[in-house]
């Protein structure tokens, strides 16, 4: 059963009747500001969203990936960009490893290969996976996969973070779902969560009034 956020002036009474009535069924609590559902998802509540905002990036302990598309000359390119400003110093694609350390260093951006009639020119040195433009540190090319194709780059080093929304009632749900299963920890504001330890409760329900169009936050009995 369910009800209106507002309707908790009962567990101040209840409260005080269990001093005098010790047998009576013990008070229902609110969980803490981060919880988990029966089914594995994910709420963060109270104060934590409050402090949280609008709309916030959760760091997982999943190393990030990002699929890249090998270019005509089968050239995989790795530079920062907003969502992934730190691209770190290894990688994982399918079952080879690329370092930072292996890669050429050119000095002359004259001498830097560039993909030109679906070959690289002038051709990269041998003997290297890949290579490192002049004065870029933090953009890399790997050569040799298959033009066209795409491939899942693994930023080894380097956590994932997801995105996530408040919604209309001022909770976040992450959602546990077989093609997007839940990470074993979570850090949220600066704190690190692990799923497995989380409290289980039931979760609220936020729906909106199709007459007034306001969103109303449901809690469970049990709260």
């Amino acid at each position: 059963m369910f009800s209106k956020k507002i309707a908790r002036a009962g567990a101040v009474l209840g409260f005080a009747l269990s001093a005098i009535a010790p047998a009576l069924p013990a008070v229902a609590a609110v969980p803490a500001d981060v919880f988990k559902d029966s089914q594995g998802n994910v709420y963060i509540h109270g104060s934590t969203a409050t402090n949280l905002g609008q709309s916030t990036r959760i760091q997982t302990d999943e190393p990030l990936t990002r699929r890249i598309r090998a270019g005509y000359c089968g050239e995989i390119r790795i530079s920062p960009s907003s969502t992934v400003p730190n691209i770190g110093s290894n990688w994982q694609i399918n079952s080879s490893s690329y370092s930072m350390d292996d890669l050429n260093v050119y000095l002359n951006t004259a001498e830097t290969p560039r993909c030109s009639g679906n070959t690289l020119t002038p051709a990269p040195q041998s003997g290297f996976s890949g290579f490192r433009e002049p004065n870029a540190q933090n953009r890399v090319t790997l050569t040799g996969f298959t033009p066209g194709v795409s491939y899942d780059v693994v930023f080894q080093g380097i956590n994932s973070t997801r995105s996530y929304n408040r919604n209309n009632c001022n909770f976040f749900r992450i959602s546990n779902t077989p093609s997007n299963p839940m990470p074993a920890t979570l850090t949220i504001n600066g704190t690190n969560h692990t799923v497995s330890s989380l409290p289980t409760a039931a979760p609220p329900l936020c729906q909106r009034n199709s007459q007034t169009g306001d969103y109303v936050r449901y809690v469970p009995s049990t709260w």
